[in-house]
């Protein structure tokens, strides 16, 4: 008979088993760059009595957008291959809605170009593409509660006959301000007004504005020193304009010869294993220049003796450095900072903070608020109706003398109140995700599996992986274009049914 204390030794063993296999998984999750970035990894502190160690790989979608559901396809099947993966997790669904048994219909090439065009009109998601084209053969199940989705997709549907007409409304307003602007700014607060609209209408590049952006935040005598991912962008692209790929490379040729003769036998099997995963995309280039630079601590000769390869290093790392949400942040932060700074009188102040409402309540009717600003809005909700902000625009008009009639609103606080139950009602489907969730790995007997959801319900997902033990990671695909609204709402309004329809005309 085994005894209960050598009981309790092999259970924490088997436990502690577990929990390297997690580590296993996220400890490791390289993603090439092109593809998308791993924002963060939590492992859960389960207690020694749990057997079985849950992990979520949590992918942020952007609906309907080509570019990023073509990278969410790789990251898949990168997934699939590298972490054995096998069930993937979506909202937008409910039950079973797997795809792999149309694998059999057509050879692949033609099946290929078929998925290949309905991405490319938003009429499939990157986990449907990836299963139509793969050879692989993922479980895809919908995490929703039906009647709650239901019932969120009627109020964005009862929202959308009005929103024209709701952001005409913001527009004309934001017009007025631009107009009492022009009167109650300083000279300087117009600069970085017009900065800032040149750089969201394209007229400057991104790194012209952010440039202009620091240099008039200097100026103005403003630390910039806690703006991490500012600071890294500009170096990062004045390294770039040095850079020459000719010469980077001869140099790194010949850094990768040294270090063969300089290196104990030890490290240079490290090196050519580096090297191998690198080529076969199993590691990424900020590991790989991270091992070099580690490599090279002590040999300090061969930076001067190659400045372009060791300069294209730090420019790699700068890069990797570079978050793109904390960067847009920073962005907007350093913005209203100069503002505030430059805002010498409660005239100037007051018209700021209109337009600041104005800008987001614009934001929440194109359903693009961040959590964050949807948590300002659920506590400033007083300052959201267009009474307020019409009160306060003619109040300023009075009291410059502007001839400027303001026309009242008839829609948009309506829809502002739709809009904001849409995201209530987004948020009360967390709960039934993560039931679902939790479902869905016990039933199909499966440790790990990929969740796939907007990015805003990413805080209240990874809140309750961490109060349910689960550890997590979060992967955000590669996205440079904007999502096409026109087929998020066909998406939404039930007209596109995907292979369904397409194949029924076929």
């Amino acid at each position: 008979m085994i005894r209960a204390g050598l009981v309790v030794f092999l259970i924490h063993i088997i436990n502690l088993l577990h929990l390297s296999q997690v580590w296993a998984y996220f400890s490791n999750l390289n993603l090439p760059r092109e593809l998308g970035i791993v924002k963060e990894v939590v492992i859960s502190s389960n207690t020694a009595e749990e057997k079985n160690l849950l992990a979520v790989i949590h992918i942020q979608d952007a609906h309907c957008n080509y570019e990023s559901q073509k990278n969410m396809a790789k990251l898949l099947r990168l997934l699939f291959k590298s972490y054995n993966v096998k069930l993937i997790l979506v909202e937008g669904g409910w039950g079973n809605i797997s795809l792999s048994f149309m694998q059999n219909f057509g050879n692949f090439n033609l099946r290929h170009q078929v998925a290949e065009d309905f991405l490319r009109k938003g009429k499939i998601s990157g986990e449907e593409y990836f299963a139509l084209v793969s050879d692989y053969d993922p479980t895809i199940l919908g995490i929703e509660d039906e009647q709650l989705y239901e019932k969120n997709r009627l109020v964005f549907l009862n929202m959308e006959n009005f929103i024209d007409k709701a952001q005409g409304e913001i527009a004309f307003l934001n017009e007025i301000a631009d107009r009492i602007q022009e009167v109650v700014y300083s000279q300087e607060l117009k600069e970085v007004e017009n900065k800032l609209k040149q750089w969201k209408h394209k007229e400057i590049t991104l790194t012209e504005y952010i440039s202009w952006l620091m240099r008039f935040a200097k100026e103005k005598e403003i630390s910039i020193s806690e703006f991490n991912n500012l600071n890294y962008f500009l170096e990062a692209t004045e390294l770039e304009k040095n850079l020459e790929a000719t010469k980077v490379e001869e140099q790194r040729k010949l850094v990768m010869q040294e270090l063969a003769l300089l290196l104990d036998k030890k490290d240079k099997e490290v090196l050519l294993e580096k090297i191998s995963c690198l080529q076969k995309g199993e590691i990424n280039s900020e590991e790989f220049y991270t091992f070099i630079l580690e490599v090279t601590e002590d040999k300090e000769f061969l930076v001067p003796r190659y400045p372009d390869f060791f300069r294209y290093v730090r420019y790699i790392l700068l890069e990797s450095k570079i978050k793109i949400e904390q960067l847009t942040s920073e962005i907007r932060n350093l913005n209203e900072q100069l503002q505030q700074k430059l805002s010498v009188n409660e005239t100037q102040k007051r018209l700021l903070k209109i337009k600041c409402y104005l800008e987001l309540a614009n934001k929440l009717l194109e359903l693009e608020l961040s959590p964050e600003e949807y948590h300002y809005f659920t506590c400033h909700q007083e300052y959201f109706s267009s009474s307020y902000w019409q009160k306060e625009l003619i109040s300023l008009t009075e009291r410059y003398n502007l001839n400027l009639s303001i026309r009242p609103c008839e829609v948009v606080d309506s829809v502002i109140k739709q809009a904001a139950e849409f995201y209530q009602l987004g948020i009360e489907r967390e709960e039934a995700f993560m039931t679902n969730i939790k479902k869905y790995l016990k039933e199909y007997k499966q440790n790990i599996a990929v969740v796939i959801t907007g990015g805003f319900h990413t805080p209240g997902l990874t809140r309750r992986f961490k109060k349910e033990n689960i550890s997590y990671a979060v992967i955000s695909p590669n996205v440079s274009q904007k999502t096409e609204r026109e087929k998020y709402e066909l998406l939404l309004d039930g007209q596109y049914n995907g292979l369904e329809d397409e194949y029924e005309e076929e």
